[in-house]
């Protein structure tokens, strides 16, 4: 690859692990500007290797700069058909003050939100307040920062309006 030159790598785990339902779950992680060929885990390690040799992956900076990371699900209905609103999100873990949550409004890209969480707690426990003129059918919700991040669990109190789209 060239100096300067943007790139994307991604790695699938391919050893499924259940969800609560017995679903099988095949999570993939995308890599941005990511300067090797490959990665592995080895011992509870990752090593990623390009041309010039071997690194271990780990730490939290990169070039003494903070390392920021980002994600977001993929859209979806939460299980019903109806236009909903979201009135909060419940976000457990360890993650910084400064986590900003992003909620993706609809199916197009455009109509996103982003939220600091309220109410962080030492146990890890944020309370993200959306406003009150979301309405869609579809969202997607995820979160970006930088730092060490640890994100346990993400639940949604949604309000479900009465139209049903079929």
């Amino acid at each position: 690859m060239n100096k300067g030159q943007k790139s994307k790598a991604y790695s699938t785990n391919l050893i499924p692990t259940n969800t609560r339902d017995g679903a099988d779950n095949f999570q993939t992680t995308e890599y941005c500007n990511f300067d090797f060929n490959g990665i592995v885990k080895l011992d509870g390690k990752y090593y990623a290797f390009n041309q010039d040799g071997m690194y271990e992956l780990g730490g939290c900076v990169d070039d003494n700069c903070e390392i920021s990371w980002n994600f977001k699900t993929h859209i979806d209905t939460f299980g019903r058909n109806n236009v909903k609103t979201p009135r909060y999100a419940y976000v457990t873990g360890r993650y910084s003050a400064e986590t900003q949550v992003v909620l993706q409004i609809g199916e197009d890209d455009y109509a996103q939100y982003n939220y600091h969480t309220v109410d962080l707690n030492a146990a890890g426990v944020g309370r993200v307040v959306f406003g009150r003129g979301n309405k869609a059918t579809y969202y997607a919700i995820g979160m970006s920062g930088t730092g060490p991040a640890q994100i346990d669990t993400i639940k949604l109190d949604i309000d479900v309006l009465s139209r049903e789209i079929k």
